[in-house]
């Protein structure tokens, strides 16, 4: 038996047909770890009983008496360090034959509370001899500790600084689970609210958005396409609920909201003709070496994007003037989303900026305001040098 790592979770075997195209069927004996069931979650020092299916999967018989260890893990990689919970030994098995248990273990005492792993390893004493030898370890995972149910919550909202009533416009929120693991599936609303306390008595503003199952610490980024009835011009706040009805029951109820104000209006106080342009899935598209676009941060907290097409390898220059009494700065990214920087200019007065790129792609740059004082205009432009 050697030692082996496979995923976390049920561990399904096809037995196939051998021959051309099916499952390969060893000649020889091999033992391995078919299925491991067991809870999901339970306690420090809880007994439970767990269902695992062993498997002869070779056409030769075993005759040999082979062990059986079960091991409790803080990772996915089982071997003889880890915790021995139980073992037990098999007198051989026949060919092609499945072996079903039921085996009750204890689990520790005590611990942190998270996420481990039930393992299983056969042949622990290399007592039979296998044509194949690295499936002999399987595990499934399980949360231990005092949770008993999981906990739902919504972060990291971005929505739009402001927006025209009535135009779609595009959310983006994370979801997590911080307790025991969710195996089903999980709906997140959004709505709009004249205050930051969302409740299903708001306006929705967008389908419902489903999440299918999410582990101990686990998280995941959705996506909205919302759009704001006709409403008095002003500032408004975009939340987004996890379960908001209730459906599952949890162990936190009251971390399931999060919201982002924005202004909502006819038109935008104070401002340019590009906007909304705050995200880069509304970046304003610039033109090489065409005339420099006047802007305006409103409010003083604005940020303006602009993307540009690099028609091949060369050097992108950006210029960007202030021209309205504010201080401007710019960033270069590689994606919209503004997670890969590739360069910046932050100096005090304008800002000149040039990097190289290798080949055809796209760009986005982002504009704020160092001072952050409203109304303040500025000027882009773009050139590119092959």
């Amino acid at each position: 038996m050697r030692k082996f790592t496979v995923a976390a979770g049920v561990l399904t075997v096809l037995a196939g047909c051998g021959g051309g195209g099916g499952t390969y069927i060893p000649e020889g004996i091999d033992l391995m770890v078919s299925s491991i069931t067991a809870p999901i979650n339970c306690g420090w020092g809880a007994d439970i009983d767990i269902d695992v299916v062993l498997r002869n999967r070779g056409k030769t018989e075993s005759l040999a008496t082979w062990t059986v260890e079960v091991r409790f893990s803080d990772d996915t990689v089982i071997d003889a360090t880890d915790a021995l919970l139980a073992t037990y030994t098999v007198d051989g098995l026949a060919a092609q034959t499945d072996l079903p248990k039921t085996d009750s273990v204890a689990i520790p005492g005590s611990g942190v509370d998270g996420l481990y792993y039930i393992g299983y390893m056969v042949d622990t004493g290399d007592d039979e001899e296998e044509e194949v030898e690295n499936n002999n370890v399987a595990n499934k995972a399980i949360y231990v500790g005092a949770a008993t149910m999981p906990d739902f919550t919504v972060s990291n909202i971005v929505v739009p600084v402001k927006i025209l009533a009535t135009r779609g416009f595009p959310v983006y929120v994370d979801v997590s689970n911080q307790a025991v693991p969710f195996y089903g599936t999980l709906k997140l609303s959004i709505y709009v609210s004249t205050d930051a306390v969302i409740t299903p008595a708001d306006t929705q503003i967008g389908n419902d958005v489903y999440v299918t199952n999410l582990d101990y610490m686990a998280s995941t980024q959705v996506h909205f396409w919302a759009n704001i009835p006709n409403r008095t011009t002003g500032h408004y706040y975009v939340g987004v609920y996890v379960d908001a009805a209730y459906e599952i029951p949890e162990e936190n109820e009251a971390n399931n909201t999060v919201a982002s104000i924005m202004y909502v209006g006819y038109a935008y106080p104070a401002s340019d003709a590009y906007e909304p342009d705050n995200i880069g899935q509304y970046a304003t598209l610039l033109t090489l070496g065409g005339s420099a676009q006047t802007h305006t941060f409103t409010p003083g907290t604005d940020e303006d994007w602009f993307t540009v097409n690099i028609p091949g390898p060369g050097t992108f220059r950006v210029i960007v003037d202030d021209t309205g009494g504010g201080d401007a700065d710019v960033y270069i990214f590689s994606d919209p989303d503004g997670n890969n920087l590739l360069t910046l200019g932050w100096t005090y007065g304008s800002e000149d900026v040039s990097w190289y790129v290798g080949g055809a792609t796209q760009l986005w740059l982002m504009v704020d305001s160092f001072d952050q004082k409203p109304n303040a205009t500025y000027t882009i432009r773009v050139m590119f040098t092959p």
